[in-house]
């Protein structure tokens, strides 16, 4: 180890002395500080390390004994080598620089020939000090991190975290209460990693862990850590957090950091990483913390690649919650508490009402009128939307028949069902639309059902085969929230489709975006091409509404209209068109 130039103290209040031993320091290659007094070295060494420390015994002021115990304490104190100047008959100024920390002395009068051979040795006492020290420092790097990405291993993490969990626990006094220091475990898994060891080689797979672990230090803060656990696996811990949302925006810039392709040789590899979030919100242990982040983890990766989870305590209540509403949605089905609104669709050219779509509501006595987004997930995990699509069917068809009487001769009036994915492959389905459409003797095609495209193209040959029974039925077939999914040319001319329905994302924007309008344009030049109908969604504005009569657009659907109503208030626009909706 190179330690030149040396970073050399001298101490010496005698002016002839401090200049000899200065000038055989600096032709021994030291680069040397010279003080007059203990106090002034004493300042300096508290802003500089120095490797040697010259110092004279009898200083004015504070000693050079009292400098040399100071300088002990000092941080790399144990890299620092100690040579006191005294006097031959002061052996009890000997006995106090050794008691100080000296490491040799030389008698004065100093001269030429005494002053090098114990600098020459202080110079080996030091290079030794530094290569023990740099081999101490090796065993303790080799065992507290990773050997291929240079990461903090699993014992270094462990202690990380028992040291903030310590420090949240000091801060965070009262139990019970809402954690004041916030902190978080953030478990990451490499999506597919293991086909890159098999196809590219182990070199290949350790070039893109360290890869891994670089952009994952780049997307945390100098105090957070990143550790790697081994394979696959890395952690993060985010330490002294302001807000229990920060670990969900260090996910979202490790989700960016992946997004770019890793580099191997000549070509690329993408990988995603799934990710699961742990924070000190229950008052666990350490160990829980982590296994919580882990089961987080194995949710994120049931929903599939490059996603991530949440546990914490609010996870807990959902899981709760979800239970209980679980429960109260069995009661509510069995009950009758669930009810139809029903929202006009109208032709753009016209405005005269066309149809309405049937839309699900939950009319909970206790909560109010609560929107399908809240219960249709459940009600699709437990089963319980085959009976209630059942009843959605049946009841759409009965409201359906008592409107028709009330309409003029010259006008026809469809109704519109949504068909869940789970509904879809229910065998029962095109029975319970059959005995509907008998039971009410509704009218061939007055009767269409709307599925998204990606319950069509869950099972394609289950549904050619359900969309076929629909339409000898006289069912008519829309694909719910066109352009958001497949949009697939290929689908619509193989399978029965009627109609199109255009999301409303794209319409609600279709008048400050050329993009959008470019979209609605398409979509509704294909359903020209293919001789399908086309009803946009989420028509909110005139100049909306002007824009699809432009295009043209056959039917519209969307606020401007009216928003969804009970069966009383479409009948009464049924049967005086003038009160509007």
């Amino acid at each position: 180890m190179d330690l030149l130039p040396w970073r050399t103290l001298l101490v010496e209040d005698e002016p002839s002395t401090r200049r000899l031993i200065q000038e055989v320091l600096r032709s021994r290659g030291h680069d040397v500080e010279a003080c007059a007094d203990a106090e002034s070295a004493w300042e300096l060494a508290q802003h500089a390390h120095f490797s040697l420390a010259v110092l004279d015994m009898r200083l004015p002021g504070m000693d050079g004994a009292a400098l040399c115990k100071l300088l002990k304490r000092l941080p790399r104190a144990d890299e620092l080598v100690a040579i006191f100047v005294t006097g031959a008959d002061t052996l009890e100024d000997l006995g106090r620089a050794l008691e100080a920390g000296a490491d040799d002395y030389v008698l004065k009068p100093v001269s030429d020939s005494n002053l090098p051979v114990r600098l020459a040795l202080a110079e080996r006492r030091v290079h030794f000090l530094h290569d023990r020290k740099r081999t101490e420092q090796g065993l303790v790097h080799d065992a507290l991190r990773d050997s291929v990405t240079d990461l903090v291993n699993r014992t270094l993490f462990s202690e990380r975290l028992q040291r903030t969990a310590r420090r949240s626990a000091r801060q965070n006094q009262k139990p019970g209460q809402a954690a004041k220091y916030l902190y978080a475990v953030v478990h990451v898994n490499l999506d597919g990693f293991g086909k890159v060891n098999s196809r590219l080689g182990y070199e290949a797979g350790d070039q893109i862990l360290r890869e891994a672990g670089r952009r994952l230090e780049e997307c945390v803060r100098s105090g957070d850590t990143v550790a790697r656990f081994g394979g696959d696996e890395f952690i993060l811990l985010l330490d002294d957090m302001k807000d229990v949302s920060d670990p969900t925006r260090v996910v979202q810039r490790i989700e960016q950091a992946f997004g770019r392709p890793f580099v191997v040789g000549a070509g690329e590899v993408r990988l995603t990483a799934s990710m699961g979030i742990a924070l000190n919100l229950t008052g666990g242990t350490e160990a829980s913390l982590l296994e919580e982040a882990r089961r987080a983890l194995v949710r994120a990766k049931e929903q599939g690649p490059g996603t991530y989870q949440i546990h914490d305590v609010v996870i807990h209540a959902r899981a709760m919650a979800r239970l209980q509403l679980e429960s109260r949605l069995r009661w509510a089905v069995e009950n009758h508490e669930m009810i139809l609104l029903y929202q006009p669709i109208v032709e753009t050219q016209t405005g005269r009402l066309a149809g309405v779509e049937a839309l699900l509501r939950w009319n909970d006595p206790v909560h109010g009128l609560v929107g399908p987004d809240e219960f249709i997930g459940v009600a699709e995990d437990t089963g319980a939307i085959i009976p209630l699509g059942r009843w959605v069917i049946g009841e759409a068809a009965r409201q359906l028949a008592a409107w028709l009487p009330h309409l003029p001769e010259d006008q026809a009036l469809f109704m519109t069902v949504n068909v869940s994915a789970r509904q879809f492959v229910d065998p029962e389905m095109v029975e319970a639309v059959t005995e509907a459409l008998a039971k009410h003797r509704l009218p061939p095609g007055s009767l269409h059902v709307e599925i998204t495209e990606t319950a069509l193209m869950t099972d394609l040959d289950l549904a050619s085969r359900a969309l076929a029974r629909l339409r000898e039925a006289s069912v008519e077939i829309l694909v719910d929230d066109f352009g958001t999914g497949y949009s697939s040319l290929a689908y619509l001319c193989r399978l029965p489709i009627h109609g199109l329905k255009i999301d409303r994302s794209f319409v609600s924007h279709m008048t400050d975006s050329t993009e959008n309008l470019e979209v609605v344009r398409a979509i509704a030049g294909l359903a020209e091409t293919l001789g399908l109908s086309v009803i946009a969604e989420g028509v909110e504005t005139e100049r909306q509404l002007a824009a699809l009569r432009a295009l043209p657009c056959e039917f519209a659907q969307g606020f401007l209209f009216g928003r969804p109503k009970l069966a009383e208030r479409i009948e009464a626009h049924i049967r005086e068109p003038s009160r509007g909706f």
